[in-house]
């Protein structure tokens, strides 16, 4: 998530997907499960984030511009996976939906090629390259780990750079 202020990096804010574990019977490993009423309020406490004040004094909210990644599974990582991914996906797009907002597909390809012109495209990559847009927060970007991280700083880079206009500047 990148707010609406289109010239201040230090707006970036990142969350992990809210998932909850539910506890198997018969000593079974915990299976980890999407919220989706966790997925709507933290949507909703980043657009309260950006409310202002108007000239008159009244608090404005305005529909946050949303890019979401077009993505698909691994061929390699099963059914099982390929259901949950898929799952979670649809989540996303339902509570946009459902909430009203705005938002675009891009596939990785697009987007990496926007923000990635000129690099390699491979996941250390995108860890140096967070870290060069954003350096008031490089220490998120560290460890090889956080290359998921980085590759939601640079895609919310991208979608603040659609929203501005300003698509193709590296």
């Amino acid at each position: 998530f990148l707010n609406h202020y289109p010239d201040l990096s230090s707006d970036l804010t990142i969350w992990d997907t809210p998932i909850f574990t539910l506890q198997s019977k018969g000593g079974k490993k915990p299976r980890r499960e999407y919220d989706p009423v966790e997925m709507r309020s933290m949507l909703l406490k980043a657009a309260h984030s950006l409310t202002a004040k108007t000239a008159g004094g009244e608090n404005v909210t305005p529909i946050p511009f949303v890019v979401i990644e077009r993505s698909q599974p691994l061929r390699k990582q099963g059914a099982r996976h390929a259901f949950n991914f898929g799952y979670g996906y649809g989540l996303w797009i339902a509570t946009l939906t459902g909430l009203g907002w705005p938002f675009e597909r891009v596939s990785a390809r697009t987007w990496k090629r926007a923000m990635m012109a000129g690099r390699k495209t491979e996941k250390d990559a995108s860890r140096f390259r967070a870290r060069e847009l954003f350096p008031e927060v490089a220490e998120f970007f560290r460890l090889k780990k956080d290359h998921n991280k980085a590759e939601a700083a640079l895609l919310a880079e991208y979608a603040r750079r659609i929203h501005a206009g300003k698509v193709g500047t590296t």
